[in-house]
């Protein structure tokens, strides 16, 4: 946790990481609403830069599918304990 502090303070140089992102819709057919693990850089002011341009392989594009609906599924079934 420490690490991913300090890359976030003073940004990762370049070098892409992992970092959960609210999804807007924008990204991969991921949809709105839902926390997703992106590649990303953060730059010297802090700010995450989402790396958007990568070409997707049918393994990967079935992985991120199988991934979205299970945190859909998991939404779903929280839904009436939040109020939402």
């Amino acid at each position: 946790m420490f690490y991913h502090e300090d890359e976030i303070y003073f940004g990762t140089n370049g070098r892409w990481i992992s970092q959960g992102v609210y999804q807007t819709g924008k990204y991969y057919g991921i949809p709105e609403g839902i926390i997703f693990s992106l590649p990303c850089i953060i730059n010297h002011k802090g700010e995450t830069e989402i790396i958007t341009d990568l070409k997707l392989n049918d393994f990967q594009k079935e992985k991120i599918k199988i991934t979205t609906e299970s945190l859909l599924f998991e939404r779903k079934s929280v839904e009436k304990y939040l109020k939402i």
